[in-house]
């Protein structure tokens, strides 16, 4: 029975103290369970990050992101044009200056200038500067000038000598490609079908393998003419009765 009030008395005690606690920190004891003095729940936030801290950086949206810088697209080039030359200056040059000249030029507007040298300068000039370049001096020669050059002339004055050279430099390969299409061509201009000269290259591409026409007896009948008409002097019976046996008909 002492016992009994003894364990009656504690609670009291323990009761006692737990109100007094509760008034004295009302608002700490109410954190502890959730609400504020009022008794409204209260939501835990963390604590702020430290102030040196660096804020977090936004994730980048398309919106936002950076629009890459429009492409530059580069304006188209301007065609060359050939220099401006007074025709009488042209006239006046010598084959040195007039190949300076070309060698100078853009490759684009070079075959404006040889027309414009060939109209100044004229048949005769036109040819002076052909032969300088293609039979000259070896280490002077400018095959691709001449070739040009003779083909121009063609053009303008259906020059027979310019049309003669052309056919021989298109059958060697000298300044342009080989072509024995072009150099029969060029050989068989109306004032060149009968010279010794042309009649000998004449058969030369006909007798060759490559050529698209080729014609073994229609070469050997142009070499028996050579022969038979040129003078007597003319370089090109020797040489017409030389391709003759190498065809096995002298």
């Amino acid at each position: 029975m002492r016992a009994f009030k003894i364990f009656v008395l504690l609670i009291a005690i323990l009761g006692i103290a737990a109100i007094g606690w509760y008034l004295t920190d009302r608002d700490g004891v109410m954190a502890l369970l959730g609400e504020d003095s009022q008794g409204v729940k209260v939501q835990k936030i963390s604590p702020p990050a430290p102030t040196g801290a660096a804020p977090a950086k936004p994730a980048a949206t398309e919106a936002s992101a950076p629009k890459p810088a429009p492409t530059q697209t580069a304006a188209p080039a301007m065609p060359a044009a050939a220099p401006s030359v007074p025709a009488a200056e042209l006239a006046a040059m010598t084959p040195e200056q007039f190949a300076d000249l070309y060698a100078r030029t853009d490759i684009a507007v070079r075959a404006a200038l040889l027309t414009d040298f060939v109209k100044a300068a004229g048949e005769q000039n036109s040819l002076q500067v052909i032969r300088r370049f293609s039979s000259g001096p070896v280490e002077g020669r400018k095959y691709d000038l001449s070739y040009a050059l003779a083909q121009v002339t063609v053009m303008e004055y259906n020059s027979r000598l310019a049309s003669y050279i052309a056919g021989t430099m298109a059958l060697n390969g000298r300044g342009t490609e080989k072509d024995l299409d072009g150099a029969m061509r060029y050989l068989r201009h109306p004032e060149l079908l009968d010279t010794a000269a042309a009649l000998y290259f004449r058969a030369v591409i006909l007798a060759d393998p490559d050529y698209v026409n080729t014609d073994r007896q229609a070469a050997i009948d142009l070499l028996r003419k050579v022969v038979e008409t040129a003078d007597a002097d003319d370089p090109k019976i020797g040489d017409a009765k030389k391709l003759l046996a190498e065809l096995g008909a002298s």
